[in-house]
């Protein structure tokens, strides 16, 4: 009898011991796990950081220029560089880096520039770009439109109904110019 009753009195000294000791290998896992977590959350914060630093560096020299090229008029773009090769190598890498927003963005502004578009239509779209742009590095979530941009820099930009009117079909139409993505000889692409 005397055997029996130690059983009874070591199963309850370890009951606990069992039980602290899956509690701290459960804990353990958890930790682990957990810290397995923080690190890839840390990784894609890293990689968020480096495409968001890749993007600022592929828009700046193009923003630039833009900007640069909107200050200055026709009469002084012999200052500003060689423009057609920063253009190219802004072409390379926002087909890259770029959201569809931006690139299509910057695909009608090109288009349009190649079409001697009316100044209206160009700063129209440099307006569309810039919105776009701002979307893509960073500020998916604005509410800016594309005249508040403007207007920083264009004193009397309310004055130019074919800049800031939303329609910009309407705009095409009183301007008699057909932008070259939406002639009814290019068939809309659907993916």
């Amino acid at each position: 009898m005397n055997e029996l009753g130690v059983w009874p009195t070591l199963l309850v000294a370890f009951v606990p011991v069992i039980a602290a000791t899956g509690a701290a290998v459960i804990a353990g896992l958890y930790a682990r796990s957990a810290k397995l977590s923080d690190l890839e959350a840390q990784r894609a914060r890293d990689l968020t950081d480096r495409i968001a630093e890749r993007k600022y560096e592929t828009y700046k020299p193009m923003i630039n220029a833009l900007r640069d090229m909107l200050a200055v008029g026709k009469e002084g773009m012999d200052k500003l560089g060689d423009i057609p090769a920063l253009t190219a190598d802004f072409v390379t890498w926002i087909s890259i880096f770029g959201s569809d927003g931006a690139v299509t963005a910057f695909h009608n502004f090109m288009q349009a520039s190649y079409s001697n578009a009316p100044v209206p239509i160009l700063i129209r779209l440099y307006g569309e770009f810039l919105v776009a742009a701002r979307k893509d590095m960073g500020d998916s979530e604005t509410k800016v439109f594309s005249e508040q941009l403007l207007g920083m820099r264009i004193t009397d930009i309310y004055n130019y109904s074919d800049v800031i009117d939303p329609s910009f079909d309407e705009v095409c139409d009183r301007l008699a110019w057909q932008a070259p993505w939406l002639s009814p000889n290019v068939v809309p692409r659907t993916i």
